[in-house]
């Protein structure tokens, strides 16, 4: 994409712009450090010599990303914003909240840049070895989780694989317990 310059003093003759001619915004719509943090800066070096410029990284936090999703989505139009997301802002929130203050069409996705996968790790004093173990202890009603938030990619893991895997009445049966964010 080209920007046409006019420049004073050329009879009216445009000049065109090299794009880019500075640095690319990157929103990171989640706190510092975290797992989507991370990502973006491992690949912002990269990625700024792929598009042939610097980026610059910025946080904007709050509301499952909302808050940086929608600063995107204002963003001006001119090739050089793109927003740094996880799943979880563009379609849990979605699925979660019809009152976000944008829509998956408000956005052009690029690429997927990474896959999270989940682990499950009980303490050692749970005496419990395998999965099978562990769903038939849920099945008892005496086993609890741990997340970072209702609605987090971790919340719903666990949720799916409970229904998948038949633990009855997980909201009576298995506990869920919401970490505090630790800022």
């Amino acid at each position: 994409m080209l920007a046409v310059v006019a420049t004073v003093g050329l009879s009216g003759t445009a000049a065109l712009a090299e794009y880019p001619d500075r640095p690319f915004n990157m929103i990171i719509p989640f706190g510092p450090g975290g797992a989507a943090d991370i990502a973006a800066r491992a690949i912002s070096g990269p990625l700024g010599a792929e598009v042939g410029g610097p980026l610059v990284l910025a946080n904007a936090v709050g509301a499952g990303g909302a808050t940086g999703s929608v600063a995107a989505k204002n963003a001006k139009g001119d090739g050089y914003t793109m927003l740094f997301t996880r799943v979880g802002s563009h379609s849990v929130n979605p699925a979660m909240n019809g009152n976000l203050p944008d829509t998956l069409d408000d956005f052009c996705f690029a690429t997927v840049f990474d896959v999270n996968p989940v682990a499950c790790a009980v303490a050692p004093s749970s005496g419990i070895k395998t999965m099978n173990e562990l769903f038939a202890t849920a099945k008892t009603g005496t086993a609890a989780y741990s997340s970072v938030g209702v609605g987090s990619y971790l919340h719903l893991s666990a949720v799916m694989v409970m229904d998948r895997l038949g633990v009855e009445g997980r909201g009576r049966t298995v506990t869920h317990i919401p970490q505090k964010r630790w800022r």
